[in-house]
C-alpha cells in the first residue's frame, strides 16, 4: 500500500492581500522546491472540494488523471501518492517499452479493481497507452490542463516565501513541466521567477532567429500561388480573430509547400508566423532522433511532445520540416515497415484529429515543407491530412529585383535593379541572399558605400574555365533552346552560361501557354530538346561531356515514364509512377533494350536538328560567350532575325526555312 504523506511536508500560505504588496514569509517557514508541489497544486485546482474528498477518502476508487504532456506524468503520480492512500498506482509515460502495448498488466489492474480496492492511473495519452478497462472502468477522471497562473503563483511562493505580484493570467502559459521547474528556484525572488518564466514564454513564442530578420508577408516576392494562400491563410486568421471566422476549422490551415533547397520555404513559414502573430513551433524527423535515444519508443514520445506542445501553444503554427523523411509505405521496404508503420500511423492520427476539430486540433495550422514534393505518401497529403502540395520554384524576372531589395536593405536605394532579372534568372532566394552579402562584404572592405558594381561582381562571378570550356558550355545550352524552339516543346525564358557551384549553365524554359497535360509526341519533343546539349557538341565537332549527366537523367526518365507509368507506350498497365519508372531499367532487360533504342533514335533527331540549324547555334553561342546571357526577348529577336535572313536570302549551307 502506499502511504499518505501528511500535509505537514507542504507549508499553507494564505492567499496575498489584495493591495498586490510581496508579503515575505516569516523566516521559520520552510521553502519547498517546484518539483515537489507543482503536481499536488495543478491536481488540487482539477478538483472541487467534493470531488477532492471523494478521491482522498472514497472506498473501492478507480481514478483517471489526464496528464497535460508526458512530463508531467510523474510529478502528477508523486502528487496523488501523496494526496491519498492507493492500493495500486499505475503510470505510463510512453517511454518504457511496456507502455506501447496498452494491455499489458490488465490483468493485475482488472484484480485490484475487482477486489474494491482503491486504484489510481497517470497518463497524457490514457486511450492510446492504458488498459481499456481501466480507461472505461474509471469513476473520476480528472483532466488537468496545464498549470493556470494562480496555479504557478503558488508554486513560486513554496519556493522562494514570497507571493508574486498579481500579473498576467497567461503567466507561464506553453511552458512544459521541467520549464517550470528550471524557473522557479528556492531561494530566489519572486520577481526573478517571473522574469525567467517570462523570458521562457517568450522563447516560446516564435523561433528567434526568425523575429527580426525575416520579412512580414506583404514584403515576401516571387513565392507565387504559395505566397497567395499565404495571404490568404493570415487574412482568415485575422478574420477569425475579429469573430467574422466562427470556426478556426473552416480555415484553409494544412499544406505541403515543396521545391528545391534554397528556394524559401522556411522563409514563408516564418514570415506566415510573424504576419500573422502565431507561435511558430519548428520540428523534424531527423530532430525526433537525435533528441532521442533512436529506439521507436523514445522517437514517438519525441514526436508526440512536439505535437502535444503545438497544441497546447495554439493558435499556432506547426512546422514539419523535410517531412519526405516521413517514408512513403507504398516503396518503404519489409525490413524498414515494421519499425515506421506506428511512426507514420501516429501522424496520420493526429493529422485526422486536426482536420475534424478533435483534441487534438486546438486551433492549429500545419506546414510542411519538402526538397521532393512527389516522395511523399499520398495518405499525408490527402484531403482532410496536409491536403495538397503547393510547388515554389526559383524566383522569376519580375520577382528578382524585389527579392535583392529585400535583402540589400538601405543599399544602393534608388538604383534601378529590373534589369538584373534576366541575369539572374534561375537563381534561388539562398543565392540571391547571399549575393547581397557578398556585396556589402566588398563595400566595407572598400570602406565605402555599396556601389552596383560590387552587386554585379558577386552576380557574375569570375569564370576561371579556359575559352575552349566557356564555348563548349555555350554551344550546349545554345542546342538546348535551339531544338526547345524548334520542336515547340517548351518557351525558351532564357539561356545563360553563368556558373555556380552545381552547373556551368542553363537554359530556363516554360510550358506554352494553356498547356496543361502533355501528348507522347510532347514528350518526346522534351526528350529530345534534352539530349540536344549533347548533341550540340558532337555536331561542333568537340566529343560529348559530362555536362549532359543531367540531362541523360532527365531523357532517361521521360523515356521509361511513357511505356512504364503514362500508357502511351506497347500497354496500359502503369508499372511504376513516373518517378520511378526509371528503375525497370534495372530489372528488365527487355525495356532496357526499348528505351535504349527510343534515346538514340530521339538523339539522331537533336543531331539532325542541330545540324540544319546550326547557324542559329553559332549565333547564339557566340552571343552567350560575349554577354554570358539571353534572356526571353533577346532570343526572340535573335531567332527573328535569322528567320528573315533565311526567307530574304539563299538558303544557308545547312538548311531550309523554319518550321518552328
Amino acid at each position: 500500500m502506499t502511504r499518505k504523506t501528511s500535509t505537514e511536508n507542504f507549508p499553507a500560505y494564505p492567499e496575498p492581500d489584495d493591495d498586490g504588496t510581496d508579503e515575505p514569509i516569516s523566516e521559520t517557514s520552510g521553502l519547498v522546491a517546484p518539483h515537489l508541489t507543482l503536481g499536488r497544486h495543478l491536481l488540487e485546482a482539477a478538483m472541487t472540494p467534493a470531488q477532492l474528498r471523494r478521491f482522498r477518502y472514497s472506498p473501492g476508487l478507480s481514478v483517471l488523471i489526464e496528464a497535460p504532456t508526458p512530463a508531467w506524468v510523474a510529478p502528477l503520480r508523486s502528487a496523488a501518492a501523496g494526496m491519498a492512500d492507493w492500493q495500486h498506482i499505475e503510470a505510463r509515460d510512453g517511454t518504457a517499452r511496456h507502455a506501447r502495448r496498452p494491455t499489458e498488466g490488465e490483468n493485475e489492474l482488472a484484480r485490484v479493481l475487482g477486489a474494491g480496492h482503491r486504484l489510481v492511473a497517470v497518463s497524457h495519452a490514457p486511450e492510446r497507452l492504458l488498459p481499456p478497462s481501466v480507461v472505461a472502468g474509471a469513476d473520476m477522471r480528472i483532466q488537468t490542463g496545464h498549470p493556470t497562473a494562480a496555479v504557478i503563483r503558488k508554486a513560486i511562493r513554496d519556493a522562494t516565501g514570497t507571493w508574486p505580484r498579481p500579473g498576467s493570467n497567461k503567466l507561464g502559459a506553453r511552458l512544459d513541466y521541467f520549464d517550470l521547474v528550471s524557473a522557479i528556484r528556492v531561494g530566489s525572488g519572486a520577481r526573478s521567477c517571473l522574469d525567467r518564466l517570462a523570458r521562457a514564454t517568450a522563447g516560446m513564442t516564435v523561433v528567434a532567429q526568425f523575429q527580426t530578420h525575416v520579412p512580414p508577408l506583404e514584403e515576401l516576392c516571387g513565392y507565387g500561388e504559395a505566397g497567395q494562400w499565404a495571404r490568404r491563410l493570415v487574412d482568415d486568421v485575422n478574420a477569425w480573430r475579429r469573430g467574422e471566422i466562427i470556426d478556426f476549422s473552416t480555415i484553409d490551415r494544412q499544406v505541403v509547400f515543396a521545391g528545391p533547397p534554397g528556394t524559401g520555404k522556411t522563409t514563408l513559414v516564418a514570415s506566415i508566423a510573424k504576419s500573422s502573430g502565431l507561435p511558430l513551433i519548428t520540428t523534424s524527423v531527423a530532430k525526433w532522433f537525435i533528441d532521442g535515444t533512436g529506439y521507436l519508443d523514445s522517437v514517438m514520445k519525441q514526436a508526440e511532445a512536439i505535437f502535444m506542445r503545438a497544441a497546447d501553444a495554439s493558435p499556432a503554427i506547426l512546422f514539419l520540416d523535410e517531412i519526405d523523411a516521413i517514408p512513403n509505405r507504398a516503396t518503404t521496404s519489409s525490413r524498414n515497415a515494421d519499425f515506421w508503420a506506428p511512426i507514420v500511423g501516429f501522424i496520420l492520427q493526429f493529422l485526422d484529429g486536426i482536420s475534424s476539430g478533435g483534441p487534438s486540433s486546438s486551433n492549429l495550422i500545419i506546414i510542411g515543407a519538402t526538397n521532393f514534393g512527389d516522395a511523399l505518401d499520398p495518405a499525408l497529403v490527402r484531403p482532410g491530412r496536409l491536403s495538397r502540395v503547393i510547388k515554389i520554384l526559383p524566383p522569376d524576372e519580375k520577382a528578382i529585383p524585389g527579392i535583392l531589395r529585400q535583402h540589400l536593405g538601405k543599399d544602393l536605394e534608388g538604383v534601378d535593379l529590373d534589369h538584373i532579372g534576366g541575369i539572374a534568372l534561375g537563381a534561388t532566394g539562398a543565392v540571391i541572399a547571399g549575393w547581397a552579402k557578398g556585396a556589402r562584404r566588398r563595400a566595407r572592405v572598400a570602406r565605402r558605400p555599396m556601389e552596383i558594381g560590387d552587386l554585379m561582381a558577386e552576380i557574375l562571378a569570375p569564370d576561371n574555365r579556359s575559352p575552349g570550356a566557356i564555348w563548349r558550355c555555350a554551344v550546349h545550352e545554345a542546342s538546348h533552346a535551339t531544338v526547345a524552339h524548334m520542336t515547340g516543346a517548351i518557351v525558351v525564358q532564357s539561356i545563360s552560361i553563368l556558373s555556380n557551384p552545381t552547373q556551368g549553365g542553363r537554359m530556363i524554359g516554360a510550358y506554352p501557354d494553356g498547356e496543361v497535360t502533355r501528348t507522347r509526341a510532347d514528350i518526346e519533343s522534351m526528350i529530345v530538346t534534352a539530349l540536344a546539349g549533347r548533341a550540340g557538341e558532337i555536331v561542333f565537332g568537340m566529343e560529348a561531356s559530362t555536362g549532359s549527366y543531367g540531362d541523360l537523367t532527365t531523357a532517361t526518365n521521360l523515356a521509361a515514364s511513357v511505356h512504364a507509368s503514362f500508357g502511351m507506350g506497347e500497354g496500359l498497365l502503369q508499372r511504376r509512377p513516373a518517378d520511378k519508372a526509371a528503375s525497370l531499367l534495372d530489372e528488365d532487360a527487355n525495356f532496357r533494350r526499348l528505351i535504349e533504342m527510343a534515346l538514340k533514335a530521339f538523339s539522331a533527331q537533336a543531331v539532325e536538328i542541330i545540324t540544319r540549324y546550326r547557324d542559329l547555334v553559332e549565333i547564339l553561342a557566340n552571343r552567350l560567350v560575349k554577354d554570358r546571357q539571353i534572356d526571353g526577348a533577346a532570343f526572340r529577336q535573335l531567332v527573328d532575325g535569322y528567320e528573315r535572313k533565311l526567307v530574304q536570302g539563299p538558303a544557308t549551307r545547312n538548311g531550309g526555312p523554319c518550321h518552328g
